[in-house]
């Protein structure tokens, strides 16, 4: 199990609350977001102050219903938007994520939160690093 993040807040969404979407991952799905929250254990430990998901795993219905992309790792558990609070700013969490590595996407998402996904079960991380700038993504030098 993760030391700072739980199933039920990487499978929160408010949309499905309102909208009545069943949001519960599959086996395989939560056998991901564990995966998933393993790797952001290690991130909030470097960071060292609390991170908050926004937007964990989401179901089909859930995805469609926030305008998600149909390929998005948010389906399968393995991404997650993140924010933070406190001292360090966003900027400095994005700056330690990239430097650290392991990811499989990074994405700086309009200055307000960041996307951060793990590569699928057995793959290599593609470290692809992105920014969206509020009408396409491009990738980051």
């Amino acid at each position: 199990m993760s030391k700072y993040f739980t199933i039920e807040e990487m499978t929160r969404s408010q949309t499905a609350v309102r909208l009545k979407i069943d949001n519960t991952p599959n086996a395989t799905q939560k056998r991901d977001l564990l995966r998933l929250m393993d790797y952001l254990d290690g991130i909030r430990e470097a960071f060292g102050q609390p991170i908050r998901v926004t937007s964990g795993f989401r179901s089909w219905g859930a995805n469609k219903a926030v305008g998600g992309v149909k390929n998005s790792q948010h389906l399968a558990g393995q991404a997650a938007d993140i924010v933070t609070s406190g001292a360090k700013t966003l900027r400095d969490l994005f700056d330690l994520i990239r430097k650290r590595g392991g990811f499989h996407q990074l994405i700086w998402e309009k200055s307000t939160w960041i996307h951060v996904s793990i590569p699928p079960e057995g793959e290599f991380p593609k470290g692809e690093v992105l920014k969206f700038d509020g009408h396409e993504y491009v990738k980051m030098k």
